[in-house]
């Protein structure tokens, strides 16, 4: 019950904006993201009852939650994905650099390449991460028809599955 409020009432909170203000952070360094991250963390330890200290992976884990990091990266994806596929709007779709083809041997045969000079600016901006992001996936998934089948491979790579605790199914 106090998943289904979290995921309601509060997350839709953290997560508004999130393909604009999005950073490429990996180590989780930034500030902005550990204050959104600890939200998260509180309320994952008030849905299971655990005691504050309790390992965040782990709580993460066994609610089947992902990392609100994570969740911005598979929104971006998924929102560069609508734009490439359905060309709209027309003054972002002419912003994307078309594919090269790579003559060396590399998991993707094609690749973006943006065609100006990468500079920590340019690659903390929505373009700069989101083609280079999509030059580290695989083909297999960049290959997705729809929207639905691209997002459900990238759920599979980033998110756990939900655990039933004591065999009690959620209503």
């Amino acid at each position: 019950m106090l998943d289904q409020v979290y995921k309601l009432y509060v997350r839709p909170h953290l997560d508004y904006g999130n393909i604009i203000y999005h950073k490429n952070d990996p180590n989780r360094t930034l500030e902005f993201t550990n204050k959104l991250e600890r939200i998260q963390y509180t309320a994952a330890l008030a849905v299971t009852g655990a005691w504050r200290g309790a390992s965040r992976d782990r709580l993460y884990n066994e609610l089947g939650w992902e990392e609100l990091y994570y969740r911005r990266w598979l929104r971006r994806r998924c929102h560069f994905f609508n734009l490439r596929k359905n060309h709209q709007p027309d003054y972002l779709f002419a912003q994307i650099p078309s594919t090269r083809e790579v003559s060396y041997s590399l998991k993707n045969s094609a690749e973006y390449h943006p065609g100006v000079s990468t500079t920590d600016r340019f690659s903390n901006s929505y373009f700069g991460n989101v083609l280079e992001e999509c030059n580290k996936l695989t083909q297999n998934v960049r290959d997705s028809k729809t929207i639905g089948e691209f997002k459900n491979k990238l759920l599979k790579m980033m998110k756990p599955p939900k655990k039933s605790i004591f065999k009690i199914r959620d209503i």
